[in-house]
């Protein structure tokens, strides 16, 4: 009976063991799929390939052409920027633009007019020289005139009032 008693012990005792490591094994093969598919830490670091995106222009973002995790290659769009602001800095420039070209014409009908006031006034200095020669000839005439008028009243061949 001890024998019997002791084959059933054994019975009962292979049966938890067997259950046991049947219980662990399949607890085991949970994790280990789980595991698989699934992240889980209390305390650590993701490492990861990040690469920033650098655009040559600042601006809102009016579409997105790509979706989460998808490849891309070297040339493709990824986003559409809102160019409304592009737009209108280059409305902007091209009336700056505008703008410079009538002052640069208003410079020049500028020029052309000073141009015309210099001749204008280089014919009126010519004039007044003119003149001043003219004035300088009458001078020498009456200077001669009066010589003249002088010595007649000296001998008496003009009236008083003919040499004033």
């Amino acid at each position: 009976m001890e024998k019997e008693k002791a084959k059933k012990k054994n019975k009962v005792f292979a049966t938890v063991l067997v259950l046991i490591i049947t219980v662990g094994a399949v607890f085991g093969v949970y994790k280990y799929i789980h595991a698989q598919h699934h992240e889980e830490t209390d305390d650590a670091q993701v490492e990861a390939n990040i690469s920033p995106i650098i655009p040559k222009v600042s601006g809102y973002v009016s579409r997105v052409l790509v979706n989460d995790n998808q490849q891309v290659k070297a040339g493709d769009t990824l986003v559409v920027l809102d160019d409304r602001d592009l737009r209108l800095k280059v409305l902007q420039a091209e009336a700056e633009l505008e703008n410079a070209r009538a002052n640069v014409a208003s410079s020049g009908a500028g020029y052309e007019t000073a141009q015309q006031t210099a001749l204008s006034s280089s014919f009126n200095t010519q004039a007044a020289e003119g003149n001043v020669e003219l004035a300088r000839v009458r001078l020498r005439r009456a200077e001669s005139d009066f010589k003249r008028f002088q010595e007649l009243a000296k001998t008496n061949s003009v009236t008083r009032q003919q040499f004033e």
